[in-house]
This record gives structure tokens, sequence and C-alpha cells, in this order.
């Protein structure tokens, strides 16, 4: 996978590559964010860029309005302390896909984290890929997922849940294979 801008173009032709959908940049603090319109790709990649607008940093992603247990997720993280550990959970109702900054955190600081959907229009269930780093507090956590949107649906809607302060910033990104 190409990483987010190498290839990145305002295309929209079918030439292979990855192309630039769409972006928000917050003008004022929100709870949650709504993604959509990025029909005719094989992949998707969200990429942002994250601060809280309070001391929490923790980011869940809400595929098609959909609620229930049907997000198994495992994750690996670490902290400026070293690696912490691993969760696997069966029953998320959303799965965390990212870190923000704490509000607390200083002045401009900002969670970075890609978000990888392969073949997000299949009939099958979707893979849900991340990546992040963020702050909490004077502490750094990164940390990598993978999760399971079991549903055989297309993915036409993305609510980003967290507590977002203004400026964060959301970038969509199509993959086209051939």
């Amino acid at each position: 996978m190409p990483i987010l801008g190498t290839i990145a173009s305002s295309q929209t032709s079918v030439t292979p590559g990855m192309f630039f959908i769409n972006s928000t940049t917050l003008g004022s603090n929100q709870n949650g964010v709504t993604l959509n319109d990025f029909g005719g790709y094989d992949d998707l990649v969200i990429h942002y860029l994250a601060r809280a607008s309070v001391d929490t940093s923790d980011t869940e992603i809400v595929v098609n309005n959909t609620t229930g247990s049907n997000y198994p997720i495992k994750l690996h993280y670490s902290t400026s302390t070293g690696f912490n550990g691993e969760s696997f959970n069966t029953t998320n109702s959303w799965p965390r896909t990212g870190y923000s900054a704490y509000n607390s955190s200083e002045a401009n600081f900002y969670g970075t984290n890609q978000i990888y959907l392969p073949r997000y229009t299949s009939n099958s269930y979707k893979t849900i890929i991340w990546y992040g780093a963020g702050r909490y507090g004077s502490d750094i956590q990164d940390a990598t997922g993978l999760g399971l949107w079991q549903n055989t649906a297309s993915i036409t809607s993305l609510v980003m849940n967290g507590t977002w302060a203004t400026g964060t910033q959301f970038w969509v990104y199509g993959i086209k294979k051939s």
C-alpha cells in the first residue's frame, strides 16, 4: 500500500493509484465527524490529525451507523515506557481506531492516525487496519490494531467518534487497483 500522499492526487480516472476524495477541518469542537461520498474505489484510506477537546484521546469508528457487537478487534499498544500489551475483544460495539492529543497536551500537538479499509465494497466481512500515535498528558502512546466489521454490506459512511477540538483534520483517499 502506498504511503499517504506519495501518489495521491485529485484525479478521478481509472488509473491505478491513490486519489484524494475529500477533507474536513473542524472549525469548532465536535463529538463526531461523518465521512461519506467515497464510492468508486477498491480500498479506502482515512488519515487524520486529531486533538481532543477534553482529556481523553480514543477514537472509535462506526460503520454505516451500525451498533452491536459486530466489531471484534486485536490491539497492540505501547507508551514511552515500552510495550504495554495487547487486547482482543470479540464484543466491541465500535473498535478503537486511533489516538488524539489530550486537551492538556502542549499547544499544537496533534495525534496522527491512519485507517485502511481494503475491499470496502465487497460482499464479505470488512477488515479495518489502523495505526496511530497520540499524547496522554506527557506520555506518548502508539498502537496498531486490526478489526473486522462483521457485515457484508458496502461501507457507505463512517462516523469518527471522539471529542474533537477545533483544527482537527480528516482526509479521505481512495485506492484504485486496476
